[in-house]
């Protein structure tokens, strides 16, 4: 059964909800995410959150499953999401028109009041702003974008093209890990199996044919990947070199160790949460579980 309801992320009052369990509450600005119903009851008192907004509402776009909100995934996504800049905003509004363009040369439309966080923006206001910063740089037309209408130029269906694959826009995910002969099967058996059951894809450095100077290659894949995670286990120094470049490039690391290694861990990295393992299985439940509360689904495989 269908109802009207509340929602406790962006605040509108005219979502949908679906009474299961847990319950299925479609909005028109937020997208669509299941809720328990004394998470709901918990969790209407939080402040309206546009970041939440956004990255629900882009995960709906891009068809991925909807998340489970609770209190504590709440707390952890807050924790995680970092706010795009401006070009990342900017992208992500022109993907977004180009998904409502039957093809190049129609006139789309959006809604203006409910569309804004498929542009991470926080607000009408900061919509319009990108907007027109779209138009001056000439990727949307000034003659048809207006209201709720917009027209990609030439210019801008080029500029599509160039977007890179990486950041929020990539399934892709960096593992950082020694790669003795001890190790393989934490590779095999745990990380790439959890990986892709979150709906992501895995890349090692040595896993993939290449013939760039392997430092260029790293940074490369780095930058192209949405979050990156770094098993310390064996203290390889190449390993908190990736993950510190993952952190300059404000993407998400995920950090793990296995317990008879934890008291080697560098003091400078001490203070994130590790997934401490003792074998495969539990490795790959603790990755697979803090991509889906940290992360989110993706939505490959």
């Amino acid at each position: 059964m269908t109802n009207k309801t509340f929602c406790v992320v962006c605040k509108r009052d005219d979502a949908s909800v679906i009474d299961m369990q847990p319950h299925l509450v479609r909005c028109l600005q937020c997208g669509a995410y299941e809720i328990m119903a004394i998470e709901y009851l918990q969790m209407t008192n939080q402040e309206q959150d546009p970041l939440l907004s956004a990255w629900i509402r882009n995960r709906t776009e891009e068809q991925a499953s909807p998340p489970l909100l609770t209190s504590s995934t709440w707390i952890s996504l807050r924790a995680s999401l970092r706010i795009p800049n401006l070009r990342e905003k900017q992208a992500a509004l022109m993907k977004a028109f180009a998904r409502r363009s039957m093809f190049p040369g129609t006139v789309g439309r959006y809604n203006p009041v409910a569309d804004f966080p498929l542009a991470w923006a926080a607000n009408e206001g900061e919509l319009r702003f990108l907007k027109q910063d779209l138009i001056a740089r000439q990727l949307l037309d000034n003659e048809y974008t207006m209201g709720g209408s917009f027209l990609i130029t030439a210019k801008g269906w080029d500029y599509l093209d160039s977007i890179p694959a990486g950041g929020v826009f990539s399934d892709q995910v960096f593992v950082a890990m020694s790669f003795s002969d001890t190790m393989r099967t934490a590779w095999t058996s745990a990380i790439i199996p959890a990986v892709r059951q979150a709906g992501y894809t895995p890349y090692r450095v040595d896993a993939a044919p290449h013939i760039d100077r392997i430092d260029h290659k790293i940074m490369v894949e780095i930058k192209a990947s949405r979050f990156l995670i770094a098993d310390v286990t064996e203290q390889r120094a190449g390993v908190y070199f990736e993950a510190g470049y993952a952190l300059g490039q404000e993407l998400p690391v995920i950090w793990a160790v296995r317990e008879d290694d934890l008291k080697n861990v560098h003091f400078d990295t001490r203070q994130y949460a590790h997934i401490v393992w003792k074998n495969e299985r539990e490795l790959e439940k603790g990755i697979y579980e803090t991509i889906v509360a940290v992360i989110g689904r993706g939505k490959s495989h």
